[in-house]
């Protein structure tokens, strides 16, 4: 008998795999990082097919398998692709994903992380409409800059104690983000090369 293990999660990006199945790169907020098998999934019947789509975020049930995750079911709380119609929101968001996928390495709970990305997408979902160029590129800056320092990439977090404090995303945060872009810019790029990833 299998334990089924629930949880949210925001799914990165699927790869198809065998005749109908696809794998899943998933960020979870109970097991951090996982790779998953949905079994069926590219059939037109399947019930997953349209819970299971890249960029979006579920809550998820899973079975830990000898080498893989598999998914049972998955119910969508929200999707990038309906609910962020802005272009640019949908590009930084996607960004954001990209990143995870290249920094996280293996299965490791962070709590924190997840809510900063949830907090991120709703931010996107909610101001869309409202955000210049310039504010939604100081909400990815500061999105990465809170991934790359929960991670243990920042080097000098007191420099950046403003923006690491807690995980909202106001319009006056956004504009000192704007400010100090130089800095922090050039921060996130000596965590990446010295992070060799």
């Amino acid at each position: 008998m299998h334990t089924i293990f629930e949880t949210e999660a925001f799914v990165l990006k699927s790869s198809a795999t065998g005749e109908a199945n696809k794998v899943l790169d998933i960020l979870t907020k109970d097991f951090g990082f996982i790779r998953a098998t949905a079994q069926g999934l590219r059939h037109l019947r399947s019930k997953l097919r349209y819970s299971l789509t890249d960029f979006s975020f579920v809550s998820i049930s899973l079975i830990r398998g000898r080498e893989v995750w598999r998914v049972t079911t998955a119910t969508k709380k929200g999707d990038t692709l309906s609910e962020i119609k802005s272009q640019e929101s949908r590009e930084s968001l996607f960004r954001v994903f990209a990143l995870l996928r290249r920094v996280l390495q293996g299965e490791e709970s962070n709590h924190e992380l997840f809510d900063t990305i949830v907090s991120f997408f709703l931010f996107l979902s909610e101001n869309q409409k409202d955000l210049s160029k310039e504010l939604l590129l100081s909400s990815e800056e500061l999105t990465v800059l809170r991934v790359l320092s929960l991670l243990g990439y920042i080097k000098d977090e007191k420099e950046f104690n403003n923006f690491l404090g807690n995980g909202s995303y106001s319009k006056n945060l956004l504009e000192e983000v704007g400010s100090k872009r130089k800095l922090i810019v050039t921060e996130i790029n000596r965590a990446l090369q010295a992070s060799h990833l």
